[in-house]
């Protein structure tokens, strides 16, 4: 991750002073694009395999369609925080979007069956708070 940082940072220095906010995004995201291919070769050194072809599509179809109702939202938002009257109004309403978009990422990748009951209990077995649990019985048939 230092070395991700370290190339957004460079990326940074050299694309916000021609494109402003529009650099700023694309240094980020070739930034995390690299990261994602130092760990796919990681994890192919490490243990053997790639991520599935399979897995990678579901995981875009699901940030797509999120994206897509992300952008649909945001424009309906509009005229609710144009007429809020307070920052911390507008902060909160922004909030319940976020949280609103990543319950429809998370149910979709349910859906397509990339997160499985195994990985409930994996995650359920790593969380020490018992409050932030997920009964593994939703998933289940």
């Amino acid at each position: 991750s230092i070395i991700v940082v370290i190339l957004s940072v460079i990326g940074n220095y050299f694309l916000i002073p021609l494109y402003g906010i529009q650099g700023a995004a694309v240094s980020t995201t070739l930034a995390l694009l690299a990261g994602i291919i130092i760990t796919g070769i990681k994890l192919y050194h490490d243990y053997g395999t790639f991520i599935k072809l399979n897995s990678v599509f579901k995981i875009l179809s699901a940030g797509s369609i999120t994206f897509v109702a992300g952008y649909y939202l945001q424009l309906s938002a509009h005229l609710i925080f144009t007429s809020a009257q307070s920052t911390l109004m507008q902060i909160t309403l922004l909030g319940v979007q976020y949280l609103i978009l990543g319950l429809l990422y998370l149910i979709l990748l349910i859906i397509f069956k990339e997160i499985t009951a195994h990985d409930i209990q994996l995650y359920n077995q790593a969380m020490p708070l018992s409050w932030l649990k997920v009964p593994c019985h939703i998933l289940e048939k």
